[in-house]
């Protein structure tokens, strides 16, 4: 058994213990002092048993556990022992060690408040209706990573996990020295990809995730070149101006070093000069994914970043436009419920915890206008535990095809507008659509070639 401990926000401990047995991983998490909350999974045999793909159940089911410590470590916890509560690993740093040239595996940037509850919600009402304090900004679509600028114009990136990235983007590092920021400088950006028609291609940013030498190749394509966009900046000459200064000082510095300098791959967020509606009017006709809105005046303070590896809320706002559209919901694993029909495929089983035995996501449709059913992406987001069984029954009841459902998302792809696919971004179920018809669930763009 491994025990970890993570000191959290409010200087609580946290404790997370994992053990394997046989082909079960248990693990067991919970605060100092309180009750230990028992959680297990069973990965189960991979491959084919006598070919080298085969990986048995036992080794399975260690490889999710070192996965598991792996995903705990980079969140900041560490490993002690259990009899004298002392660490077993070296205590990450806690600053940069600038003439190292290394950023701290435990950095960690804050994240803009995705506001549900209604205080929240009222919090941002009300700054969006002060345009003396609001300041608004374009939100990209694509991966944040961290530029560490360091002495004698040194350039170091990392990815938000802080794995180092230095060599998969010459074109920006060029970029980056040439525009000579002060030394001990650390941008936050959101390095995008867009395509021809304006739009940030996500998934095209992801594939320049692989190793250096097939990324680098990639980007000898211009339209796989990315475009470093910094959100902000922790450490300003050597200062951590996000822990002290306000949003308007350390916003402005930025945006009065990019003044005059002519970039082709390297830009600072855009400001939006509009009220709150225009700017969301903006943003739906454009097709980007949303706004992060903030208070001219706040203080970030130990929010904007910290060396605990634990991902904090600032003091900011984002907001993303919610689309909806009505898609054929599919439960179908390995056709089961269709064996004599013609419903596809679709839909997956769970595995672990509240979903073990029940479905782990459904499989999303629409018709086009010929009337052909395609395929969207899955779903597995919104779902009570009673739903999950509600999916089982109805799935049972007609074939696979559980019916309409009303789907949330927040963008979609087209085919027809040369995207890789049709799927939906980030979907949500919301509920049944007892009234409609399956064939009623249509989108005849998916047929529709520009």
């Amino acid at each position: 058994m491994s025990t970890f401990i993570k000191k959290g926000r409010n200087g609580q401990t946290r404790i997370w213990k994992i053990w394997v047995d046989g082909a079960i991983v248990y693990r067991e998490s919970g605060q100092k002092g309180g009750k230990m909350i028992q959680t297990f999974d069973t990965p189960g045999a991979a491959g084919k048993v006598g070919t080298k793909a085969f990986v048995s159940a036992n080794d399975r089911a260690l490889e999710r556990a070192l996965y598991l410590t792996k995903k705990k470590k980079d969140n900041g916890y560490r490993e002690i022992d259990p009899e004298t509560w002392q660490l077993i690993e070296k205590e990450a740093a806690a600053d940069i060690d600038w003439p190292s040239h290394a950023m701290p595996s435990n950095f960690e940037v804050g994240k803009p408040l995705d506001p549900k509850n209604k205080r929240d919600l009222d919090a941002r009402d009300e700054l969006v209706e002060n345009a003396r304090r609001r300041l608004i900004t374009l939100k990209r679509d694509g991966l944040c990573y961290i530029v560490m600028v360091g002495d004698d114009n040194i350039i170091q990136i990392y990815s938000r996990k802080m794995e180092r990235f230095t060599d998969h983007f010459p074109y920006i590092i060029k970029e980056i020295q040439a525009l000579n920021f002060p030394p001990r400088t650390v941008l936050t950006c959101e390095f995008v990809i867009q395509k021809a028609d304006g739009r940030d291609d996500r998934k095209a940013m992801q594939q320049l995730k692989g190793k250096a030498d097939r990324t680098v190749k990639l980007q000898d394509n211009p339209l796989m070149r990315p475009t470093a966009v910094v959100l902000n900046t922790p450490y300003w000459a050597g200062h951590p101006v996000m822990l002290t200064d306000t949003v308007f000082s350390w916003m402005s510095t930025m945006h009065d070093f990019f003044e005059d300098k002519h970039t082709k791959y390297v830009e600072p967020i855009e400001v939006l000069y509009e009220d709150f509606e225009s700017c969301k009017k903006f943003i739906v006709e454009k097709e980007y994914e949303g706004l992060v809105i903030y208070d001219k005046y706040s203080v970030f303070g130990d929010k904007a970043f910290n060396f605990r590896g634990t991902t904090e809320r600032t003091p900011c706002f984002k907001w993303k436009p919610d689309f909806e559209t009505d898609c054929v919901v599919i439960f179908n694993p390995d056709k089961i419920y269709s064996r004599f029909a013609s419903t596809p495929e679709g839909g997956e089983w769970g595995t672990a915890g509240k979903v073990r035995d029940l479905p782990k996501n459904v499989s999303l449709f629409q018709y086009d206008k010929e009337n052909n059913l395609v395929f969207l992406s899955n779903c597995g987001s919104g779902f009570s535990v009673e739903q999950r069984k509600e999916v089982i029954n109805r799935a049972k009841d007609n074939n696979g095809m559980c019916g309409v459902a009303e789907i949330r998302y927040a963008s979609r792809s087209y085919v027809s507008r040369g995207d890789d696919s049709n799927s939906l971004i980030e979907p949500i179920f919301r509920g049944w659509h007892g009234d409609k018809l399956i064939i009623e669930a249509k989108d005849e763009k998916l047929s529709e070639w520009t």
